[in-house]
């Protein structure tokens, strides 16, 4: 009897909680509720477990505010619900004969990549040239790579796919929507983590924050959807979405961001075929005609915020093509920068194949420089320099070969998707491994708390595509081949 069976459940639920709250605190019970609640959810819908994931590491929450559980080691709940996936993997391969393991080519390398920065990490703590906390910080943040394994298993269904993006586009708006909120806000009333700074007089500036991976990454993919599919009234909504993620973009005044986007948008064009360059020129077009509406109010009204912003955006932009911001000590970061390879060219030298295991410091501390509130003698802008410095070369060698292989698949495969719009999401993704690969000489993306588990979910969303839409196609044109009286 289906009645007396949810009786029966909800009875003695009510009775487990009566004696929890006997033993244990309120508080406790209440937590352990939720837990137990979520657990369930993940079981059918394992989906919300990767979101879960990036709303706690990748959205407005500071790796200060991520919810924690001491046990003499800080895990973070990001951390619980990782495990939980993997868990959740292993036993339904074991107990489900129908849940046979899906093959993945990233894997390996990945695993390898892994596998050679935890053995030099070891190695250095064992020889205490690294603090334990430190190695232990570093590889977690290379642990989130390792998300892709999981997804791919889990992942297996169109719907599955569909909810998880809808739904990870959803949180980068929201994201968005807090950069809005906290520039408007400036830097006197701060909620958001990272650098909340006065840019110029009346402009603030919102960066290196939580939410930079997912604004860039989903910027870039919405982009390209956007411009390849047709400008109808329909796409309003995606226009809309477009236009909110753009402005965080915006306020971030991230010039490695701002380029990579710009030449995402510049191979897709080479890319793409005459047809869908036409949407993109409609759409382009389009767009040029919206630019001087929206500098109008500026010129109208030059003491306000909104004109001082429009300036800001301008002379920032005008940077990109002035040879000082390139080669003036006085203005360029990339110049500035220089000491960082002063010291960590010569410890690659030392250290070609071990490195100096992830959360080794490889400079000393330099007053001038860390008094200024950079993060100090282990941090690097280039992160391809600091996992070669740390993991050693063969670690950086597997991180290429990787990212490498998700690139070329990406850029071999994603025509062949039937779905327009699932297309466009594949190129998308690729384009954004490309940017990251470039960006992180400037930008440490790849070794960056609040990115790895983004490209650790986006790996995985290519293979599911082609998986789930390639599959359909072959089998169409299996069908075709096919005589005519055998396909009946």
């Amino acid at each position: 009897n289906h009645n007396f069976l949810n009786l029966s459940t909800a009875a003695i639920a009510g009775v487990l909680i009566a004696i929890a709250v006997i033993f244990l605190e309120p508080v406790m019970v209440l937590v352990l509720t939720g837990a137990i609640l979520g657990a369930s959810v993940l079981v059918f819908y394992p989906e919300y477990g990767f979101i879960a994931i990036l709303i706690l590491l990748s959205s407005i929450l500071g790796e200060e505010q991520v919810p924690t559980i001491d046990i003499g080691l800080q895990i973070y709940i990001a951390d619980i619900i990782f495990a939980f996936m993997v868990v959740l993997m292993v036993v339904r391969l074991l107990v489900d004969p129908d849940f046979q393991l899906q093959k993945a080519p990233l894997t390996i390398p990945l695993l390898i990549f892994w596998g050679l920065a935890l053995l030099t990490t070891v190695i250095h703590i064992f020889d205490n040239s690294i603090v334990i906390g430190d190695g232990i910080q570093e590889m977690r943040i290379l642990s989130y790579y390792l998300l892709l394994i999981p997804f791919v298993q889990l992942i297996r269904t169109k719907k599955q796919l569909e909810r998880l993006l809808n739904l990870m586009f959803t949180l980068a708006t929201l994201t968005a929507a807090a950069n809005i909120l906290q520039y408007i806000l400036g830097d006197s009333i701060t909620f958001l983590t990272g650098r909340v700074e006065q840019f110029s007089d009346g402009v603030t500036r919102i960066t290196d924050n939580p939410g930079e991976g997912i604004i860039t990454t989903t910027f870039i993919v919405l982009t390209i959807r956007l411009f390849l599919s047709n400008f109808k009234f329909n796409n309003i909504f995606h226009f809309l979405q477009w236009l909110i993620i753009g402005g965080a973009m915006l306020i971030s005044f991230n010039r490695t961001h701002w380029g990579v986007a710009g030449l995402s948008l510049l191979i897709t064009f080479f890319l793409t075929n005459p047809e869908q360059r036409s949407k993109i020129m409609s759409w382009g077009l389009s767009i040029l005609w919206l630019i001087p509406l929206a500098i109008l109010p500026a010129l109208f009204f030059r003491d306000s915020g909104y004109s001082a912003l429009v300036d800001a955006a301008f002379g920032r932009f005008q940077t990109f093509f002035t040879s000082q911001s390139y080669v003036d000590p006085t203005e360029s970061t990339i110049i500035w920068r220089n000491f960082e390879y002063q010291y960590g060219l010569p410890q690659i030298a030392n250290h070609p194949i071990f490195g100096l295991g992830m959360g080794a410091l490889y400079r000393p501390f330099i007053p001038q420089i860390d008094g200024w509130g950079t993060m100090g003698p282990h941090y690097t802008h280039n992160g391809h320099l600091w996992i070669a410095m740390k993991g050693g070369l063969l670690s950086w060698f597997a991180m290429l070969s990787f990212m490498g292989m998700f690139i070329v698949n990406g850029f071999k495969n994603w025509k062949k998707v039937e779905n327009p719009e699932m297309q466009s999401l594949a190129l998308g993704f690729t384009l954004v491994a490309v940017s990251v690969l470039l960006g992180s000489i400037l930008h440490p993306m790849i070794i960056t708390f609040f990115w790895t588990p983004i490209l650790g979910i986006i790996f995985a969303i290519n293979h599911v595509i082609f998986k789930l839409y390639l599959n359909e196609d072959n089998e169409k044109a299996s069908q075709l081949s096919k005589p005519a009286t055998q396909i009946e």
